[in-house]
């Protein structure tokens, strides 16, 4: 697989650029520290979280657990499923985490952003694109963009981070039914912007 930036350049000449979509600019984001909040009519509690063997952490609903894995081959069925997937009751809300083997250094998360956009525009069939850029987050540097991805049966939300974590890229993506969009996408946001990697705490500890 081509490195990155390599791709960044070749995409360049074509690519359009990416419109700013932070939902922080257009309304309030919901605080995940409240006891309980709504959400599309069910009522949710939101902890911190340890994943990945401890190296970040992020803030999810009390109910969502880790997807087993015959709904995982069904949910992802290409051989790259992401290595840790949690929704929901009923499996309509998930949030999946993927650590590649790209070289990605902190600095290079707005780049390596960019190039994910443009790839993710040009090669797949988007319902709606609704942004990209960076979150703005005291303590670690994500990069994200979000769309509307139909499928033969229904509309798809998707809010995709992306980081670097022990100096390679990290994935992390939140989708749930384009009907539940409303309810669901603030709550995204918000829960991206919760995550905290081990590595940066230890620096500013």
């Amino acid at each position: 697989m081509e490195h990155w930036d390599t791709r960044m350049v070749q995409l360049s000449r074509g690519a359009r650029p990416s419109e700013s979509g932070d939902l922080a600019k257009d309304k309030k984001l919901p605080n995940l520290e409240q006891q309980f909040l709504e959400v599309g009519g069910e009522t949710l509690t939101f902890v911190t979280q340890e994943l990945m063997d401890r190296r970040l952490s992020m803030k999810l609903p009390r109910n969502f657990q880790e997807m087993s894995e015959e709904m995982a081959r069904i949910k992802y069925p290409s051989d790259r499923r992401p290595q840790l997937i949690f929704t929901n009751e009923t499996g309509t809300v998930n949030l999946a985490f993927t650590h590649t083997a790209s070289p990605v250094e902190k600095a290079e998360v707005g780049q390596f952003t960019e190039v994910m956009t443009a790839s993710l525009r040009k090669a797949q069939k988007l319902r709606k694109w609704h942004g990209s850029g960076m979150l703005d987050t005291d303590e670690t540097t994500v990069g994200y963009c979000e769309f509307v991805s139909p499928t033969l049966e229904e509309d798809i939300y998707n809010l995709m981070g992306f980081l670097s974590m022990e100096e390679r890229a990290l994935l992390c993506t939140f989708n749930c039914l384009g009907d539940d969009m409303k309810e669901w996408q603030p709550m995204a946001h918000a829960m991206m912007r919760s995550i905290r990697l081990a590595e940066d705490e230890e620096q500013s500890g």
